[in-house]
């Protein structure tokens, strides 16, 4: 199969969903504005022409548009609803895939009229939409994708890296490693260390950091 994705190449979580496909001898190709050295398939660095995101992915329509044609893909995915979504709808991507992931349908929909117009664009143009959280598939159909384009695929553990011990620990770890943004609601688990319910002798590491910090450690 023929697989085009047009997401940020800098992301790692993107360079193993191609490197996946890749591995199993589906040809893959990567459209990004952003980094595509050392990529692990076939990736071009499309030139940003103009300053703003919305600008820049009509500008690069056209060239995406025939990058498109002549690898003849099976199938577009674009990674991230605005922007990258845009872009696929913008170049006439067919069948285009839509992949949320976020901060798309949860931050940046609901920030301005400007955003969800070119959002409810490229979704309304996807064939499909997938999410990864049940938040997110209430947003997109909030935005007007009928249920049976979403599916709902959440992300799972790599087994081969996290597996249960072959002797049980001695206690309970629970690790966040999410930033300290309002949007990944660590208060919750803060607020949850005090629940009678919680396990007796648990402990609790936040790795990640960000503007809510100081709220959260008081």
């Amino acid at each position: 199969m023929r697989i085009a994705l047009l997401a940020d190449g800098s992301l790692g979580h993107v360079r193993r969903w191609g490197r996946w496909f890749a591995e199993r001898g589906h040809e893959v190709l990567l459209l990004s504005f952003q980094d595509v050295a050392g990529c692990p398939f076939h990736a071009r660095l499309l030139r940003r022409l103009l300053p703003t995101d919305l600008l820049a992915c009509a500008a690069a329509a056209p060239g995406v548009r025939r990058a498109l044609g002549r690898f003849r893909p099976d199938i577009v995915n674009a990674i991230y609803a605005g922007g990258y979504g845009f872009l696929g709808a913008l170049s006439g991507a067919r069948p285009l895939v839509v992949t949320t992931i976020g901060s798309d349908m949860l931050v940046d929909y609901p920030s301005s009229a400007a955003h969800r117009a070119q959002i409810r664009f490229a979704l309304s143009r996807a064939a499909l939409v997938t999410t990864d959280a049940a938040v997110l598939t209430r947003a997109v159909i909030g935005a007007g994708v009928p249920r049976s384009k979403v599916i709902e695929a959440v992300m799972g553990i790599d087994e081969s890296v996290f597996y249960p011990p072959d002797a049980p620990p001695a206690g309970l770890v629970i690790a966040s490693t999410r930033n300290l943004h309002p949007i990944y609601d660590v208060k919750t688990l803060v607020d949850a260390l005090s629940d009678p319910f919680w396990p007796p002798g648990a402990s609790t590491i936040i790795c990640g950091d960000g503007p809510e910090r100081a709220a959260l450690e008081s």
